[in-house]
């Protein structure tokens, strides 16, 4: 979703990056499906392109 995207940029992934994120985790997103779940393949997706912003992303996400 654009919230992945958004999360993703916010870190410091390019737009590019967070695209190449956002349709990983989409394909597999099931139907009710935990936040904390999705983030955590987020991150996975974001390590492999852009380590930085993934680690960024993760100590935000933990945060919450």
């Amino acid at each position: 979703s654009a919230k992945i995207s958004r999360g993703c940029m916010h870190a410091g992934a390019s737009k590019e990056v967070a695209h190449l994120v956002e349709v990983a985790v989409k394909k597999h997103v099931k139907n009710k499906m935990h936040t904390r779940k999705i983030g955590m393949m987020a991150i996975v997706a974001l390590r492999k392109h852009d380590r930085y912003s993934a680690e960024k992303f993760s100590k935000h996400f933990h945060s919450h």
